[in-house]
């Protein structure tokens, strides 16, 4: 197809680290300090906020936009729970149970789209 496989796959992680690092700063900025483990866990967030915002799970679908709407709403969960003085390990319960969710909405979606391609089909064959 002529998509240069090398380049692309070095521009990812290009921008995976650039956005690594502002995210670095950032944080460090918002606890006025620096520790290595202050992203522990932080990637369950940012994977029920790709599925919520409806990026499929088996890949191939998904926006940018919708995963920022996603990011939102689990900071919204987030901050409630926490005002709800919840548990920190009831609220890991929590998000793990929305990617649940989220992941099995995504597959009964694939499963109905394809029922209805079928049917349509068979309707026009």
């Amino acid at each position: 197809m002529g998509i240069p496989v090398n380049q692309v796959i070095v521009s990812t992680y290009l921008m995976s680290g650039l956005c690594c690092g502002v995210g670095a700063i950032l944080l460090s900025g918002r606890t006025e300090a620096g520790s290595p483990l202050y992203g522990n866990l932080l990637e369950l967030d940012t994977i029920a906020a790709v599925i919520i915002g409806g990026a499929s799970f088996l890949g191939g679908r998904g926006h940018l936009g919708h995963a920022l709407v996603g990011a939102v709403m689990i900071g919204v969960i987030r901050n409630a729970l926490n005002l709800l003085n919840v548990n920190l390990y009831f609220q890991l319960i929590a998000i793990g149970v929305i990617i649940v969710l989220a992941v099995e909405s995504d597959v009964l979606r694939n499963h109905l789209e394809s029922r209805m391609r079928v049917k349509q089909a068979g309707a026009l064959g």
